[in-house]
């Protein structure tokens, strides 16, 4: 329960093979903030405990020398330009503090010219892909890229050759015919492999990233998952690890608690306004589970004491965190908070549309949980929903009110948000 200031110091050494290659300290996440130094000097700052960070050492991590990395992790909350408040900090009446690195930490070596922001949008009928990066650092010395796709056995499926674009920008239309599609029921994953050349085709970069084929469309009011109707069958995750506190990034966690959600029949978690360890959007891929992770943005009382800079936060931590999973097929959507009943004020127009930018493929909502009164009408819709999630009155049993669930045919699809079992019959088998 120790809110303040706290200090981590190792001493690496930089691979003589490094030379003339740039280092880079990358983090995979820090809560809530953290500075860096390296051998004395201040390499850069960061906040936004779900966003992962790096910065370039090049000029202070000499190759073949002892290189001392400092960080300074702070776990206060400076309101004035952190407002994030979500399930990952222990809030609903428990508020346990805590603070440290809690994901991974590693140096990396870079040519003047490397990938960045990899995606791959899937496509289902014809099926296939399109591959989209950007060149960083010296983008004119790079020319091509190759793409090599492979299936989870490894066998490769597809290639293409491509020039760079204008300003760095690679786009790669991949055709996959017979492709195995991705659903919760049939995990079927594949890899692309992306190699930056320069001019004379020397490698000069590597990008890789697991992805499966699938889209979700909405028609009238139900979900299509590859063109077919689907029912999720869900349940909340509230960001509860008593051991480790923070989730932890250990993929073989994740694998056997998802298997044990699965074999009681669920196919879909909700993240109560929080995402979590990279692992665990791995494990959702291969063992089958959509999920919905959710900006930490929980309860008016919160999110209305964030002004300019804490507005701004919101932005940037919804854009990094979108950019950093939105290749995981098991992600069924992108949410904006939790019971925000009427959306987010200010921001909910623009972190709509950023998403939507950066990722045409899946719905988006500003808020997981909302009345009922409104929404079967189409007085209370908004832009912002792509569907509903309703908090029907969770007092109120169909066995006592047996009216409960009966409304209008709804415009949108619903999801009922927080509602115990009383939703549909349970999978006793």
């Amino acid at each position: 329960n120790f809110i303040g200031k706290g200090w981590y110091r190792r001493t690496v050494t930089i691979p003589e093979k490094w030379e003339g290659r740039r280092v880079f300290i990358c983090f995979g996440g820090v809560y809530r903030s953290a500075k860096v130094w390296v051998n004395g000097r201040f390499a850069g700052s960061h906040i936004g405990y779900g966003s992962d960070f790096e910065f370039d050492i090049s000029s202070c991590a000499a190759p073949g020398c002892p290189c001392e990395v400092v960080v300074l992790v702070d776990s206060e909350q400076y309101e004035d330009e952190d407002a994030l408040r979500g399930c990952m900090d222990i809030i609903d009446y428990l508020f346990t503090f805590w603070g440290g690195i809690w994901s991974h930490v590693i140096l990396q070596a870079r040519s003047p010219a490397w990938l960045q922001d990899l995606f791959v949008e899937p496509h289902r009928a014809p099926a296939g892909c399109i591959i989209t990066a950007m060149v960083q650092g010296e983008s004119r010395r790079a020319r091509s890229v190759r793409v090599d796709i492979s299936d989870a056995d490894g066998v490769h499926v597809a290639s293409k050759r491509q020039n760079v674009g204008a300003e760095g920008r690679v786009r790669v239309e991949m055709d996959l015919p017979n492709a195995r599609l991705w659903t919760p029921e049939t995990p079927n994953l594949y890899t692309a492999n992306v190699v930056l050349n320069d001019g004379a085709n020397a490698a000069l970069d590597q990008a890789q990233t697991r992805f499966g084929l699938r889209t979700i469309e909405i028609r009238d009011a139900s979900f299509y998952v590859n063109g077919v109707k689907y029912f999720l069958n869900g349940y909340g995750d509230d960001c509860v690890y008593p051991d480790t506190i923070a989730p932890p990034p250990d993929k073989q966690f994740y694998i056997d608690r998802l298997r044990v959600a699965k074999s009681y029949g669920f196919n879909y978690a909700r993240h109560h306004s929080h995402f979590v360890a990279p692992e665990y959007y791995e494990a959702c891929d291969e063992v089958g589970m959509f999920v919905s992770p959710e900006l930490p943005t929980a309860y008016p009382r919160f999110y209305d004491r964030a002004k300019e800079a804490a507005l701004k936060l919101y932005e940037s931590e919804w854009t990094a965190l979108l950019k950093r999973y939105r290749n995981h097929p098991s992600i069924f959507d992108w949410c904006m908070s939790n019971e925000l009943w009427e959306g987010i004020p200010l921001l909910a127009p623009d972190l709509y549309r950023i998403a939507k930018e950066l990722d045409p493929t899946r719905p988006v909502i500003d808020s997981d949980g909302i009345y009922p009164e409104g929404f079967t009408d189409g007085t209370k819709d908004r832009p912002t929903m792509d569907f509903f999630t309703v908090m029907f009155n969770i007092l109120a049993t169909p066995i006592n009110t047996p009216d409960k669930f009966k409304t209008k045919k709804p415009l949108k699809p619903i999801i009922t948000h927080e509602e115990g079992n009383y939703v549909h019959f349970p999978q006793l088998d």
